[in-house]
């Protein structure tokens, strides 16, 4: 009898402190895969473990913004990050993906737990935004329900135009 292989389960949990160093490598794999080499280092930098702790661990004592991490064989492979306000208008800050885990459904995983956190909270419209040339994340967020609605050009920094997307719940 042959064997198969069984691939492991991806869970998802919020983000602990410990988890930093994983989510660090994770987020600075995936933007580094789309960032030009001009751009690289100011934006990685705002991945490093120190700066993934600091803003990351606000989900835990602050109930408006919250971050998940996406678990195999417990170990990081997925991060995301996002917020609510009084308003009813929520937040996209982030979401990165190891490239191994490409196409295995774990930022599908990632927002749907974000989309839990926004619908639980009673938000009726999220925003989010994503590099013009990063084409596999806009297809991403087209699929899960977001739609252009602008550009800015040079948004984060010169040459770094950015499409803005929206998300309205029922």
């Amino acid at each position: 009898m042959a064997k198969t292989k069984q691939r492991s389960k991806t869970t998802v949990r919020q983000f602990r402190p410990g988890d930093a160093e994983e989510a660090s490598q994770v987020m600075i794999e995936a933007f580094r895969s789309f960032l030009p080499a001009k751009n690289r280092k100011k934006v990685l930098d705002g991945f490093s473990p120190a700066a993934l702790r600091s803003t990351s661990t606000f989900g835990i004592k602050d109930s408006s913004s919250v971050c998940y991490v996406a678990v195999v064989d417990e170990k990081v492979v997925g991060y995301i990050s996002g917020s609510v306000n009084a308003y009813g208008f929520g937040t996209l800050s982030v979401i990165g993906v190891s490239s191994r885990c490409f196409r295995r459904g774990v930022g599908s995983l990632l927002m749907r737990k974000m989309k839990t956190f926004w619908r639980k909270n009673g938000m009726r419209k999220v925003s989010t935004c994503v590099s013009a040339h990063n084409s596999r994340a806009l297809v991403f967020y087209l699929h899960h329900g977001f739609r252009p609605v602008g550009y800015q050009r040079d948004h984060f920094l010169p040459g770094m135009d950015e499409v803005i997307l929206d998300l309205f719940f029922d």
